[in-house]
């Protein structure tokens, strides 16, 4: 859940953040660091296409928080799912526990709100009275 360096969830503060929900042509998922191979087309264009199998899928909100600088903690539930009707083929897809809502923390003492609130993801925190609520790391584990 933490990457090397990254502090313990003891000593982050924990949101819940929610995030801007998927409309059309928005992308909840995306595949990084994939490789292409080059084939010509039917009408004799040259195109490229991404190897199955290479590259790495995620969650493109929870992507953008973690390049942003944030911790993050997204639940994930993970179903066998068939490719379409006419395979029998299974696959692992992973989908968010909690639609469109993911944990976010920074260290304590530190003022991140306007950094969070500032990116296009982010569409509120659970909170009342105007003022957000602290989330137990308890709760995080």
């Amino acid at each position: 859940m933490n990457a090397v360096g990254s502090p313990t969830i003891d000593v982050l503060q924990w949101y819940a953040v929610r995030m801007v929900p998927a409309g059309n042509g928005h992308r909840r998922s995306a595949t990084l660091g994939a490789e292409f191979e080059t084939y010509r087309s039917r009408a004799g264009h040259m195109a490229k296409r991404r190897i199955p199998g290479t590259g790495k899928r995620v969650f493109v909100p929870e992507h953008i928080l973690k390049r942003a600088g944030f911790d993050v903690f997204l639940p994930v539930k993970k179903v066998l799912q068939r490719q379409n009707r006419f395979r029998p083929e299974k696959q692992l897809v992973s989908y968010p526990l909690l639609a469109d809502w993911m944990f976010v923390g920074w260290p304590i003492g530190v003022c991140r709100w306007s950094d969070l609130m500032a990116l296009n993801v982010v569409a509120g925190v659970l909170g009342t009275g105007g003022r957000p609520v602290l989330v137990s790391p308890n709760l995080i584990q």
